[in-house]
């Protein structure tokens, strides 16, 4: 089952891991059609796999359902002129962001117009009502706390947008190692990857891969992930909501 073979089953609503006939998984999307496949991979937030999965056992929906997940808004703002010069500063006292992320201090701002990009991420609950908060709201905000930090005001402002994600990371609780949702199931077939899964770092690239190269087995793949795996079938993936 090599990445080359992997199909992009799923986005949005929908459920996976419903029985086909002759064996295999289905995987249905709330706005109508199902697809059929020999292996089905999920890797949605814990939460969501839980209800996407309609054929796991209890015990296992409410392990799913029991992992508490941090979520992120992530304003974007685009600068006439340098903040710091550093890549980050956390922030530790009352703001509506958690850190100022300079981009430029790493990315040549000759890439971006010469511009200065800044990043103002805060890192909440997935319930927090700012999810559902619109774009000029959280801009007054989130500007107001930030522009005054820097001498800056709102002419020095060339662009201001929000990306906004509920489920990000697993919150690293007491004895989770122990609660963590296997990668099989009890459902012939049906496997689930995801952030859940990280109980040693933070959600990048390196923890990502590294995720992948130790599920890589469970899934019943042989070889590399990345390489053709002969007479392995293909797995159908729902993506990440967010």
């Amino acid at each position: 089952m090599g990445r080359s073979r992997i199909v992009p089953a799923a986005r949005g609503p929908g459920a996976a891991g419903a029985p086909r006939g002759g064996g295999g998984r289905g995987v249905a999307a709330a706005a109508g059609g199902r697809q059929d496949f020999d292996r089905v991979l999920v890797t949605t937030a814990a939460s969501l796999t839980g209800r996407l999965c309609s054929d796991l056992t209890a015990a296992e929906r409410e392990r799913l359902a029991a992992v508490e997940y941090l979520g992120v808004l992530c304003p974007s703002v685009l600068l006439r002129r340098p903040v710091t010069g550093s890549y980050i500063t956390y922030i530790t006292d009352s703001r509506p962001f958690t850190a100022v992320i300079e981009m430029t201090a790493l990315v040549d701002p000759a890439e971006i117009g010469g511009h200065t990009l800044v990043y103002l991420p805060r890192y909440t609950a997935p319930d927090d009502p700012a999810f559902d908060a619109s774009d000029e709201s959280l801009r007054a905000e989130f500007l107001d706390a930030f522009l005054p930090m820097y001498g800056l005001d709102d002419a020095d402002v060339l662009s201001f947008t929000v990306a906004r994600a509920r489920y990000v990371m697993p919150v690293p609780t007491p004895g989770y190692p122990q609660r963590v949702p296997s990668v099989k199931t009890s459902v012939p077939g049906l496997f689930i990857l995801g952030s859940a899964q990280i109980t040693v770092g933070t959600l990048n690239i390196e923890q990502t891969l590294k995720l992948l190269d130790e599920g890589w087995a469970e899934l019943g793949a042989t070889g590399e992930p990345g390489d053709a795996a002969p007479g392995v079938p293909d797995a159908a993936v729902a993506p990440a909501s967010r």
